[in-house]
């Protein structure tokens, strides 16, 4: 038995509009990706749930999720993912876009912040 081996899955749970995704490691789930379904071809990434421990930071678990929602969309027709960035991810904003640069998103940043947000990310599938 190798004690450095991890099972890694993500799971879609789909109730209506509202998409879950969940990253388990080992059986434990470490992350959660909360998504709405805003029309037929359009999804909204709503909130991330932080890792619950920073050693599962910068390992490629994000991107496993976000491949993993690319995949359901191409699969169910979703042409355009979207998400807000919220001024409450500024203290992380290098990494933060660094992430959606790398996944294909396109950023932009308002002027001003609208409510709680100061910007907006776009992926065409």
């Amino acid at each position: 038995m190798n004690i450095f081996a991890k099972n890694i899955e993500v799971c879609i749970d789909k109730s209506d509009n509202f998409i879950a995704l969940k990253l388990f490691i080992n059986d434990n789930m470490i992350s959660k990706m909360h998504c709405l379904l805003q029309d037929e071809e359009t999804l909204l990434i709503c909130d991330i749930m932080p890792f619950k421990n920073k050693r599962h930071y910068c390992k490629g678990y994000g991107s496993i999720m976000i491949t993993k929602l690319f995949e359901y969309c191409l699969h169910n027709k979703i042409t355009k993912v979207l998400g807000n960035l919220s001024i409450v991810d500024a203290d992380h904003k290098d990494r933060l876009h660094g992430f959606y640069k790398k996944h294909g998103f396109e950023i932009i940043e308002y002027e001003k912040p609208i409510d709680t947000f100061y910007g907006l990310v776009i992926k065409k599938i």
